[in-house]
């Protein structure tokens, strides 16, 4: 997927009437400006494709984080409970862009400590392409750290947001108010769980055994329990025997 169309995605997140007024010129603004930091290196259009994708996911949470005004000025959670608590889709929406935002950003803090360590390609006389292509398959190892963090952080973020507008109170005085709440989250966490799972059980092997051959080229290795799918690991299971010797079995999950 190319950058542009990652920012194409993003820009979905904008409200629509944001995005019907300003979407194409900051499409047409965001290719210019990835051509030229392109025409500089790779790392350079890298850098500003990853920074105009965030400039369009920080706008989004800041139009969905300032609060509802009114003519008269910031109307108070309790005039109207019913009212003032998000409906179903809009608190699903909020939860789906602050866990974005924060994924992105764990995931990018821990790539950027993990790439500090990538120089070592460079004193190898690797290739650029090899050393992008490492952090690129660091990510999903990443992913699966960062994933149930990052919902985490969302839920907090939200609640906190609730309880700062008063909607929590509001919330406890509905009849289904806070079981709605929490209905939400829940099926907000099971979906991430489903993706986490698919992640860590099936993307993170195929992709950690892709980067131990980028970091050892032409190096041979044992495959390990990290670059292992379940299915390999059940066969793998069903081949040490009841009978095997201690270091067989050592050697199996190494």
């Amino acid at each position: 997927m190319t950058l542009i169309r990652v920012y194409r995605l993003a820009l979905l997140l904008l409200p629509a009437e944001l995005r019907r007024k300003h979407g194409p010129a900051m499409e047409t603004l965001f290719a210019r400006e990835l051509a030229h930091a392109r025409t500089r290196g790779w790392l350079y259009g890298a850098l500003a494709g990853a920074a105009g994708v965030w400039d369009v996911i920080a706008r989004a949470i800041y139009e969905q984080v300032r609060p509802a005004r009114t003519a008269t000025g910031v109307s108070s959670p309790m005039d109207d409970p019913h009212k003032s608590l998000p409906t179903t889709r809009q608190f699903l929406r909020r939860l789906a862009a602050s866990f974005l935002v924060a994924f992105v950003g764990l995931t990018s803090v821990l790539l950027l400590n993990y790439a500090r360590r990538l120089p070592t390609l460079g004193a190898n006389e690797a290739l650029a392409g090899a050393m992008a292509k490492a952090v690129l398959l660091s990510v999903p190892f990443t992913a699966a750290m960062t994933i149930p963090m990052a919902m985490f952080v969302a839920v907090l973020y939200e609640f906190m947001r609730l309880g700062a507008d008063g909607r929590l109170t509001a919330a406890r005085h509905m009849g289904d108010g806070v079981r709605r709440l929490v209905v939400c989250v829940l099926a907000a966490s099971l979906a991430v769980s489903a993706l986490a799972l698919v992640v860590t059980a099936e993307i993170v092997p195929r992709t950690n055994e892709r980067l131990i051959l980028v970091l050892n080229p032409g190096a041979t290795h044992t495959r390990s329990d990290r670059a292992m799918t379940i299915g390999q690991l059940r066969e793998a299971a069903r081949d040490v025997g009841p009978s095997t010797q201690r270091d067989d079995l050592v050697r199996v999950a190494n």
